[in-house]
């Protein structure tokens, strides 16, 4: 009885797993990475800021 339909009328189990890994995988795929708004490639030739350097903390009074 291979290729046969459950009891329910739906897909057998292997297919409904398969189907519900392309699910996550396809809501995994447009979630990305949650940048808002359009994304876009830096200015090749635009400054580079440098961050300071951090300061070193403080020494605790004895």
């Amino acid at each position: 009885m291979s290729g046969s339909k459950s009891i329910l009328g739906g897909p057998p189990a292997p297919s409904r797993h398969m189907a519900m890994a392309a699910l996550c995988v396809a809501a995994l795929a447009v979630s990305a990475c949650g940048q808002k708004g359009p994304l876009y490639l830096p200015d090749p030739n635009a400054p580079v800021k440098a961050k300071p350097a951090a300061k070193p903390p403080a020494e605790a009074p004895r």
